[in-house]
């Protein structure tokens, strides 16, 4: 990797809160990613698990976006359904996942610029 890529990397890192090294794993936003998997699988329909395919990641995330604000219209998330949580918790869940998505986006479209 160059020099001058990597700087774009550190700094793509740095504006969309990217951790890569934080202690337990990946964390964007002080949130550690892999503990919103459950959600990127419902959301995705079962296409995706895990947040380790950048590529894939940008592929989906407009889509699952849409169906994420589609969920946040309806009386009650399905997060609510499913697990019982507070609307505050559930709406709180959704916008750090849609957060989550648009950085490892953001990250991947600098790493293939």
């Amino acid at each position: 990797m160059s020099f001058f890529k990597g700087r774009k990397l550190k700094k793509v890192a740095l504006e969309n809160s990217i951790d890569f090294d934080a202690r337990m794993g990946l964390s964007i936003n002080g949130n550690l990613v892999h503990e919103f998997g459950y959600l990127l699988k419902y959301y995705t329909t079962n296409n995706l698990e895990s947040f380790d395919d950048r590529s894939a990641i940008s592929k989906i995330k407009d889509k699952t976006i849409d169906a994420i604000n589609l969920d946040l219209q309806n009386p009650k998330t399905q997060e609510e359904l499913t697990l019982g949580v507070s609307r505050a918790t559930a709406e709180g869940n959704l916008r750090n996942l849609i957060k989550i998505l648009e950085s490892l986006s953001n990250y991947h479209a600098a790493e293939v610029a």
